[in-house]
């Protein structure tokens, strides 16, 4: 048996609060990604890859088990957890075209995504007093994510730092 599949055997069981976590993961990511596929008007040109998907969320707890047995840990902090899965989302790109893309903002569909993903992690959590400057902070934010995402080398540690320092900058908490 594949090591990947053996491993993830351990996620499709319920965990001590009977959730199913890869699952669970699985149906999540692929509603929110149906969700910008549909919110940026292009169903009829982009759609899910469901192998890719899978895969990308396979090495995402690969990672986290790794990180977990390594350092000792129980938990993982939010900023991991989306850093990871940003990584693997970028990695993998799920998000297919049907056909070719002649309109270069859509060529990076999966970049899209993951700042949209990681602009709603925020939002999620902190309480963003909006102001002129707050919105030209995200403004820069996301086009400088966009471009990270898109030219240069990616891991998910310096993903992380980047949310971890964009949090802080913004002044959020996140219970740690």
């Amino acid at each position: 048996m594949d090591q990947s599949i053996s491993f993830i055997s351990e996620y499709l069981q319920p965990n001590e609060a009977g959730e199913i976590v890869f699952k669970d993961r699985l149906i999540d990511q692929y509603k929110r990604m149906v969700v910008y596929i549909r919110k940026v008007s292009m169903e009829n040109l982009f759609f899910v890859e469901k192998n890719l998907l899978a895969q990308a969320l396979i090495d995402y707890f690969v990672d986290i088990k790794r990180l977990k047995t390594f350092h000792g840990i129980l938990h993982t902090n939010e900023e991991k957890i989306t850093a990871y899965t940003a990584y693997w989302i970028l990695k993998r790109k799920p998000i297919q075209a049907r056909e070719q893309i002649s309109d270069e903002r859509f060529r990076y569909i999966n970049e899209l995504f993951v700042v949209e993903s990681i602009w709603n992690h925020f939002d999620s959590f902190c309480d963003i007093k909006v102001n002129d400057g707050v919105i030209e902070r995200i403004k820069c934010f996301r086009k400088e994510l966009f471009y990270y995402f898109k030219y240069r080398n990616l891991d998910p540690q310096s993903i992380e730092l980047m949310l971890t320092s964009f949090r802080s900058a913004l002044h959020c908490d996140t219970n740690y």
